[in-house]
């Protein structure tokens, strides 16, 4: 602005450089690492999308995570921010989506997990929840054990009155399709 009058802060995602004087201007603002150029508005700065990272300050675009990655969000300002999208494992140097039966959680390059024995899941599933139990089983936790397994499922005995029901994979397929949120 002009000498003497009060500087002007620049736009979000940016950073004025440098020594500020009477002749600078909104246009002397540089995008901050994981922000580039806004190709809507003039002298402005966006984040850097979804899948993109840029390391440094200045007006270049953001780079795209090599091919298969992605982020979890935007304005990423490292490489190491792309990984595989939940329900995708990390094989080799790319993400795949994860075979039936099993799953990955969170944006990471961790491999994708075998669902307990005797249990299923779609491909690209993203949770050990959606590993649910095979017909004639039921998920339980054996006291020699802190997890989940699938246990083979026996009817309670006519005597015993305080049996447990535990639902099937029948069951559960049966609740979610009449109890889809809206």
């Amino acid at each position: 602005g002009s000498v003497g009058a009060a500087c002007s802060a620049c736009p979000q995602y940016q950073f004025r450089p440098g020594f500020i004087n009477a002749t600078t201007t909104e246009a002397d603002c540089l995008c901050l690492a994981g922000a580039e150029p806004d190709p809507a508005a003039a002298n402005k700065c966006r984040q850097c999308p979804l899948g993109t990272y840029k390391p440094y300050t200045g007006d270049h675009n953001c780079t795209a995570c090599p091919a298969t990655l992605t982020t979890a969000q935007t304005g990423n300002a490292n490489a190491s921010a792309c990984a595989c999208a939940p329900g995708r494992g990390y094989v080799g140097d790319i993400c795949v989506t994860c075979l039936a039966n099993h799953y990955k959680a969170g944006h990471n390059l961790h491999t994708c997990l075998p669902c307990r024995d005797h249990a299923f899941a779609p491909p690209g599933s993203t949770a050990a929840r959606d590993c649910l139990c095979g017909p004639g089983f039921s998920i339980e936790v054996p006291e020699s054990s802190k997890k989940q397994a699938c246990m083979q499922y026996t009817a309670p005995s006519a005597a015993s009155v305080t049996a447990k029901f535990w639902p099937t994979y029948y069951d559960y397929l049966q609740w979610s399709y009449t109890n889809v949120p809206p």
